[in-house]
């Protein structure tokens, strides 16, 4: 078995010895193959060139044609535009235009006697007129109550009745007394209803009657 081993490795030792003398055979062959192909190529030397120059006569350059700038047209004079007429009143502020209303034309005399003649007069009332009056608007609402009446309770109190330049009644209002509340609260309905009464006709000025309103058993 060694026996056996031994000769493969010889016979491996064997080509790779065979295959560098090979291979150094092939670089030898090469090399000596490129010597002789560059021994037998000419050498390269580039062509000899005779250069002659000739004398170049020299002639004076022609100067350059001049050229003369354009005339530039001069500018025309313009006239200065004429200036409006200075204004005299140019300091002065324009002042609003007022407007004078026509005073009113006096009235005649007879055309304010007429004018008053024209308006409604209103005649003057005696007191005692309106005070019958007021105290027939009071006895039209006189109530006695029926429970004061039979508890027997009487009383007295102080109105007041005010009477506008219109005719009518204004205001109508108890300033106190003495009684009961149930003649009281029957006093105070009275004076309630009476407000708004027309008397028919204006009077020349406000006018107010007191008066005393009395609560008694017959």
């Amino acid at each position: 078995m060694n026996k056996l081993n031994t000769a493969r490795r010889l016979s491996r030792l064997l080509a790779l010895a065979l295959s560098s003398l090979f291979y150094i055979a092939a670089g030898v062959l090469i090399r000596s193959w490129t010597q002789n192909r560059s021994a037998e190529r000419p050498a390269f030397s580039p062509p000899a060139v005779n250069l002659s120059f000739a004398q170049i006569e020299l002639q004076a350059a022609e100067p350059p044609p001049v050229i003369e700038p354009e005339p530039v047209p001069e500018p025309e004079e313009i006239a200065p535009e004429p200036l409006p007429p200075e204004k005299n009143d140019m300091a002065k502020e324009e002042l609003p235009e007022t407007r004078t209303e026509p005073e009113p034309e006096p009235r005649s005399p007879e055309a304010q006697v007429t004018q008053e003649a024209s308006a409604p007069t209103i005649q003057p009332v005696a007191p005692n007129i309106l005070r019958a009056w007021v105290r027939e608007q009071i006895e039209k609402e006189k109530y006695y109550p029926p429970s004061a009446r039979n508890a027997g309770y009487e009383g007295g109190f102080r109105l007041l009745v005010k009477i506008g330049t219109d005719g009518k009644i204004s205001e109508a209002r108890v300033l106190g007394g003495h009684g009961h509340s149930l003649l009281r609260r029957a006093v105070e309905k009275i004076t309630g209803s009476l407000p708004g009464r027309d008397f028919g006709q204006p009077i020349p000025e406000p006018v107010e009657l007191p008066f005393e309103f009395e609560f008694k058993l017959n």
